[in-house]
């Protein structure tokens, strides 16, 4: 006698059942089962689950080839038939995450763009993050665990530039904490901030260069003409305050 694995209709449960019986008992609910209808929903089972691990890989693919909306789209569709899969709900919770960056990056580093960053981070915790532990199995609960930690730090550590000298030079310079970006911001808060005209120039700046950064961005050979400009200007500001640090 050959046994086929089956699954209970009624609650569930694995089985073990003879195929050439008509019907049988589930140990675990007691019901009364059709043999056939048993074997029938466990290939069920098994082909859907097949079929969701397919989906989670290729929306995994998605994701990592920065394709967010097909990705958003295949993590839905895999919920739509199972809302408990923890995997889809942090793949949406990643793709959260990975849009939010992208925005980030594409606005600009300013005030607003910063801020409407840390609104969709908590979002993307407090909903997709949520799910995804909360329909975990234990062995997986700590990893989610901590890589919402890694993007609590991420809301507390990233910061909007302060006003004057911020945008265009973390622009050119590629990074808000490049050594020319600091020295820069040095002079702004300590030499121009200090008298009524250097603190007037510094508010018009603020408001005319988020749009020039922008282009610079993605303007390589006026960005590698205005870096020349900003490397002198640097160089003799250094100088300045090397020589005021002497004396």
């Amino acid at each position: 006698m050959e046994l086929k694995s089956a699954t209970c209709p009624n609650c569930g449960g694995n089985l073990e059942l003879d195929p050439s019986n008509e019907r049988g008992i589930c140990p675990f609910c007691k019901c009364e089962i059709l043999v056939a209808d048993a074997i029938q929903k466990f290939k069920g089972v098994v082909e859907g689950i097949a079929t969701n691990k397919s989906k989670l890989t290729r929306a995994t693919q998605m994701l990592q080839n920065n394709d967010y909306d097909g990705a958003i789209k295949t993590f839905r569709a895999l919920l739509d038939t199972d809302p408990e899969n923890h995997e889809a709900w942090w793949g949406l919770f990643n793709c959260d995450v990975a849009v939010a960056e992208y925005y980030l990056n594409k606005d600009g580093v300013s005030e607003s763009s910063v801020n409407k960053y840390k609104s969709d981070l908590r979002e993307a915790i407090e909903q997709r993050g949520k799910w995804a532990v909360d329909y975990a199995p234990a062995d997986k609960k700590s990893e989610y665990e901590s890589g919402l930690n890694n993007v609590r730090n991420k809301i507390e550590t990233t910061v909007a530039p302060k006003k004057g000298f911020c945008y265009i030079a973390t622009a050119v310079y590629g990074s808000y904490d490049a050594s020319e970006v600091l020295t820069l911001r040095r002079y702004r808060d300590e030499v121009l901030s200090t008298f009524l005209f250097g603190r007037l120039f510094i508010d018009s700046y603020y408001y005319v260069s988020p749009p020039l950064a922008k282009f610079l961005k993605n303007a390589n050979r006026t960005n590698i003409f205005v870096r020349s400009i900003l490397d002198k200007m640097v160089r003799k500001l250094n100088a300045r305050f090397e020589n005021d640090a002497s004396s």
